[in-house]
């Protein structure tokens, strides 16, 4: 049934109620995701200083 609608195995799918039927539609982020990963988790915590030494840590 996937091949028809050009949907990979794991493709993301979402459900919306139309009336009384169901619809189950291909599920697309707004943005595109990033390739890399880079900037997706987000942390209440400050930004570390790019140039800090995390050797320094272990200096006594």
């Amino acid at each position: 049934m996937r091949q028809p609608f050009g949907l990979a195995r794991g493709s993301r799918m979402r459900f919306a109620l139309v009336g009384d039927p169901i619809e189950l539609r291909h599920w697309k982020p707004e943005q595109p995701l990033p390739e890399s990963g880079f900037g997706l988790l987000k942390s209440s915590r400050p930004a570390v200083p790019a140039d800090f030494d995390p050797a320094s840590l272990l200096r006594p």
